[in-house]
């Protein structure tokens, strides 16, 4: 609601100064809306920044009211920033019209500068969002804390997966009722992502495993990927909406991210004997560095560790394995998507949402209505008609993804220790 104040105070303004003056003054009060939607754009960041430090750091906070509020906080302003940088480009168009002198008209500048700052600040919330969720998982954290070298049998998910479950559970439906479709897909993949990097580089940090432990680890890391798959359908169905389907790339992404995890454990799953062979076939792509690390994983002593490594790979094993983990971001702000007519949120503070804008889509070719098709209209036929409001419905939100992932869990315990059992038999 604060942006649609804003750009209808600053229309009101425009109007009342071209009733009295068509030449350096209008010229001059474009200058002061283009400083003040740019203060507008820094309050917003300033409150990104804010709800991403809440959500980075204070990991011990568990209400689970004041989070879902941090989590749509961002979502507002994702949806605000995309409708703010729709709607300044017909504002200094119609300061352009406006004015008599063609002089004066060219000393309007295009407002692409304030375009793409608004669309800069789309990428910062989306990736503030993006890391916020994936922290609060802890998923790297606690495969790295674990001692599997003493877990003497499996079982089901362990409790970090649990916790996992959960976060997801709090964060994903408040994202899917509150953005467009297109950037809740886009909030999914990358927050999948980021989160199978960094279980990739936790399991380095581990310190030794026993066969049990990795079992159980392989078998964690099955059930989190069943969930990160079913992450786009999640939630509860409301009356009218159809079941949405998981798309095909995004389970590919999916699968393809956690293959990395699951292989890497898969070879420290299995004999010494042949141990360089099986690495480079599981994990063509890895060094020697982490050959050494493998073998430290499977209770090698140190200079054992290195001497096979070396006559696996030659000296360069001795050198420090590279981190893996990494956060994947949203796109630059002149890659990001551009979805339409988000729905409005109302009765937020300063840094909340108004619309998306209508224009068609970058990357999907979608094209939207609603409140973003006021975006290139707030500002034209000025004379002749006031500035209208309208509201979008919100989506109904869905649950059952913990249920799903926990059976298909239980059922794949059993088809990872017969898994075991043959990788140990072929080698």
């Amino acid at each position: 609601p604060s942006a649609a104040t804003l750009f209808l105070n600053v229309k009101k303004v425009l109007r009342r100064c071209s009733n009295l003056t068509r030449g350096k003054p209008l010229c001059a009060l474009h200058v002061v809306f283009v400083k003040v939607l740019g203060a507008y754009a820094d309050r917003l960041r300033k409150r990104c920044d804010a709800a991403g430090q809440l959500l980075r750091t204070d990991l011990k906070q568990k209400d689970p009211e004041k989070l879902a509020a941090e989590y749509r906080c961002l979502c507002l302003v994702v949806n605000t920033a995309e409708w703010c940088a729709g709607t300044v480009t017909p504002l200094g168009d119609s300061v352009r019209r406006m004015l008599a002198d063609d002089t004066l008209k060219s000393r309007i500048d295009s407002d692409d500068s304030l375009t793409e700052t608004f669309h800069a600040l789309v990428t910062h919330a989306l990736t503030t969002l993006v890391s916020g969720v994936e922290t609060r998982t802890e998923v790297g954290a606690r495969v790295a804390k674990t001692d599997w070298s003493r877990v003497e049998s499996t079982g089901d998910s362990s409790e970090y997966v649990t916790h996992a479950q959960a976060t997801f559970a709090a964060a994903v439906p408040t994202v899917r009722r509150t953005v467009r479709d297109d950037y809740f897909l886009f909030f999914c993949e990358k927050l999948a992502g980021s989160i199978a990097p960094s279980a990739h580089a936790a399991v380095f940090r581990c310190k030794k495993f026993s066969d049990h432990g990795a079992q159980q680890l392989l078998l964690d890391m099955h059930a989190l990927k069943t969930i990160l798959c079913e992450l786009p359908a999640a939630g509860a169905l409301g009356k009218d909406e159809k079941p949405r389907v998981v798309p095909a790339s995004y389970a590919r992404m999916v699968g393809r991210e956690m293959q990395k995890v699951e292989s890497l454990v898969k070879v420290i799953l299995s004999p010494q004997e042949g141990l360089a062979e099986t690495f480079r076939a599981l994990v063509p792509t890895g060094s020697g560095a982490e050959f050494k690390k493998v073998c430290e994983l499977k209770g090698m002593a140190k200079k054992e560790a290195e001497a096979t490594a070396v006559r696996a790979f030659g000296a360069a094993a001795l050198t420090q394995p590279k981190a893996t983990a990494k956060h994947v971001v949203p796109p630059a702000a002149a890659a990001a998507p551009a979805p339409a007519a988000p729905a409005l949120a109302t009765g937020q503070p300063a840094s909340s949402s108004a619309t998306s804008s209508a224009a068609q889509h970058r990357r999907t070719g979608s094209g939207g209505g609603g409140l973003g098709a006021m975006n290139s209209s707030m500002f034209k036929g000025m004379n002749t008609s006031m500035f209208k409001m309208g509201g979008g419905g919100m989506s109904s939100i869905v649950s059952g993804m913990m249920d799903r992932a926990k059976d298909l869990s239980a059922k794949a315990a059993s088809g990872m220790k017969e898994a075991a059992d043959k990788a140990k038999d072929k080698y």
